[in-house]
């Protein structure tokens, strides 16, 4: 089946239809379909996140899922090189595109601050950002003082 949504591109979409993930939002490790997490979406969403992970476990302590968890977006968990393979051969599902939440320069936005105590951390966390230029000066100086081990550094989301 796979194997299938990878090369048989006209039967591409109903056999992604029987995918079936853990995502970021299971309960007991329930399972979800790419049909019910696309009906989770926000309506201003036009993507699917997956992340990689070897388990749950790594994957809810992934540091990629942070800027999810705050903007209270569901991630669909893989955890074998298949299913990796899988999601980044279907490109979309139902005009959602298919997105790794490893990706650098994702663009998903801020959980609505409802609460006081949000609206709280929010400014204290304003405080702490580094400018564009500190920002700047940091990936150089980081890029330098690494320049064995690091071969860019950049600002991202």
């Amino acid at each position: 089946m796979k194997e299938g949504i990878c090369q048989d591109f006209e039967l591409q979409d109903p056999l992604s239809k029987l995918l079936y993930f853990e995502t970021s939002k299971s309960i007991n490790r329930e399972l979800s379909s790419l049909e019910e997490y696309v009906l989770h979406c926000k309506p201003d969403q036009k993507e699917i996140y997956y992340l990689c992970a070897p388990s749950c476990e790594l994957a809810l302590d992934s540091p990629y899922l942070e800027a999810f968890e705050k903007s209270d977006r569901e991630v669909i968990f893989i955890y074998t090189a298949i299913d990796d393979f899988v999601t980044s051969n279907l490109n979309k599902f139902q005009d959602h595109a298919m997105v790794s939440a490893k990706k650098g320069d994702l663009d998903i936005g801020k959980k609505e601050e409802t609460q006081e105590g949000d609206k709280n951390e929010a400014d204290l966390s304003s405080q702490h950002k580094l400018t564009s230029v500190e920002a700047n000066e940091f990936c150089t100086w980081f890029q330098m003082t690494m320049k064995e081990q690091v071969e860019r550094v950049k600002v991202t989301n």
